[in-house]
């Protein structure tokens, strides 16, 4: 029974004969159901937390109410929402709204068929929501509607992935959790075991070609069936939708199901999911949960090997190197230096020139020599109280940044730190570089610095040419290289340095953008871990 009272656009929806509920007007106080009665709260509360989506519009299709969980789905407040239409909360595809409208229409007439719509919140995020209406009426006149809507957006990503050919899916289909069947010609052609165990029915009962399938389907779900069947026949999709089935012993079993079509033995066919509502879920997550951790698993191990591998030929080359290039470039050196100290004055501006050559060369050399070194060594921290903003200080002193170069140091001298002040300044030099190199016709180098989860995120950016996707994969590898000149150990050195800190690097990159390197460091080092 419905009562309307003295103010304007406000109803109350009885509950019995001393308790109501009261509908506001959409600039009143934001709940429908503001009620002062011990139901009235437990109502509210179930509202208000319930798992699914409840959105409350009135017949102009405005929202007069929502819960938490649609506000969570679409990633705003309540206030934003409360007496927009429907149409224009910004989630459902704008091109669609005379189709939305249409369905609108369709709910308030009667048609309260469960459907699926497709929206992407204010962050970018996609959601799949299955909508079952409800209108709410005084006497035979609605005045509000009532959406539920339950996230299916795991089921239909998974349901995505059957893509297997008929061997192997008769093989997974056999160990499924889930019902499975094939439906052509007007019959089962296929049903796997969980169709035995849960519906009673022997294989040969299925397949038998005066079975009905609709024998299995409670009698107020036909209908819903048979419109789907017929959907598919005209080789259109339809949406998974709820039903119930019946065993052979007369037991109902709850299930959501999912068709598609599909050529089966070189004939169109249906083939049908039918899952029990409430373990699908725990059976996708353990599935997704084991399979990502097998793949993260190998990836690791693997990654170990590969680097162990590297190590040790870089280890040998290193030693091999040094030994031999040593002495040779030791005389070298002293060489230029006599050169430059008794013979100077008497050089030509050509002799300078060329002395200036090999004594770029011997430093590159010895540069070479001691990176080899390094990345072979293993890494021992000399651990000092600093803060990133005074380590860029001291590397911007021995960088040289050229002027059609733009550089911003948005760094903060807090939080303390605890790091090896030699190798994080080594690291910072390596990377400021690459960035200056990546930016020949001048650009805008960006540091930032910030606190996050009891580490600090340094962040690199330049505006440079960016990196494809071949190069970032081989980014970290030694001996990889993109300049005309140098070894590729850059990047390698940092990498370890950082790791030995207990961090992490990435870096994230478009062509024609810029490069973003993305390092992360924890505040406090633990004690005796190992190093890289």
């Amino acid at each position: 029974m419905v009562k309307k009272l003295v103010e304007p656009s406000t109803l109350v929806v009885a509950i019995d004969a001393k308790k109501s509920i009261r509908i506001p007007d959409v600039h009143d106080e934001p709940s429908f159901f503001k009620m002062a009665s011990a139901r009235a709260r437990a109502l509210r509360g179930l509202f208000e937390h319930a798992s699914d989506c409840v959105i409350l519009l009135d017949t102009s299709g405005k929202i007069l109410d929502i819960n938490r969980k649609a506000l969570e789905v679409f990633g705003v407040s309540r206030k934003e929402l409360l007496g927009k239409h429907f149409t224009g909360i910004g989630a459902l595809p704008n091109g669609d709204n005379p189709r939305h409208l249409r369905d609108f229409a369709k709910v308030l007439a009667g048609n309260n068929e469960v459907v699926c719509i497709s929206i992407k919140n204010r962050t970018g995020r996609e959601f799949i929501l299955e909508c079952s209406p409800s209108v709410i009426k005084t006497g035979n006149r609605p005045i509000a509607v009532m959406f539920i809507a339950r996230d299916i957006t795991e089921r239909k990503k998974a349901e995505e992935r059957v893509r297997e050919s008929e061997e192997k899916f008769r093989t997974l289909a056999e160990e499924s959790p889930n019902m499975i069947f094939v439906y052509a010609k007007g019959r089962v052609v296929y049903a796997n075991k969980k169709c035995e165990e849960l519906m009673g029915y022997r294989k040969d009962e299925f397949y038998a070609s005066a079975f009905d399938f609709l024998t299995l389907i409670a009698p107020e779900h036909k209908d819903v069936v048979r419109r789907a069947f017929a959907t598919h026949s005209e080789g259109r999709e339809y949406h998974p939708y709820e039903y119930a089935v019946v065993a052979k012993d007369g037991r109902r079993i709850d299930a959501i199901i999912t068709t598609k079509l599909i050529t089966y033995e070189g004939t169109q066919a249906i083939l049908g999911i039918v899952s029990d509502i409430t373990s699908r879920k725990k059976m996708e997550t353990e599935l997704r949960r084991y399979a990502e951790g097998l793949e993260d698993l190998v990836e690791e191990r693997t990654r170990k090997l590969k680097e162990a591998e590297r190590l040790a030929a870089i280890g040998e080359l290193a030693t091999m190197v040094g030994h031999d290039l040593r002495n040779p470039l030791a005389s070298m050196e002293y060489t230029s230096y006599n050169l430059r100290t008794n013979y100077a004055l008497k050089l030509d501006k050509n002799g300078l020139r060329m002395l200036e050559m090999l004594e770029e060369d011997i430093d590159r050399s010895n540069k070479i020599i001691n990176d080899l070194l390094d990345y072979s060594a293993n890494i021992r921290l000399d651990l000092e109280i600093t803060d990133i903003k005074s380590i860029l200080k001291r590397t911007c002193r021995s960088l040289k940044v050229p002027e059609n170069i733009k550089f911003l140091d948005l760094t903060k001298q807090e939080p303390k730190i605890e790091v090896d002040f030699a190798k994080i300044q080594r690291v910072f030099i390596n990377m400021i570089k690459n960035a200056i190199d990546a930016m020949p016709n001048g650009g805008t180098l960006t540091i930032k610095g910030k606190e996050t989860n009891g580490s600090v995120e340094v962040t690199i950016s330049d505006t440079g040419d960016g990196l494809s996707e071949e190069t970032i994969k081989k980014l970290w590898t030694p001996l990889f290289t993109t300049k005309p000149k140098g070894m590729g150990f850059g990047l390698a050195i940092s990498k370890r340095l950082i790791e030995a800190h207990g961090g992490s690097v990435s870096v994230k990159s478009k062509l024609g953008k810029g490069t973003t390197f993305t390092i992360i460091i924890p505040i406090q080092q633990q004690k005796d871990a190992p190093k890289p």
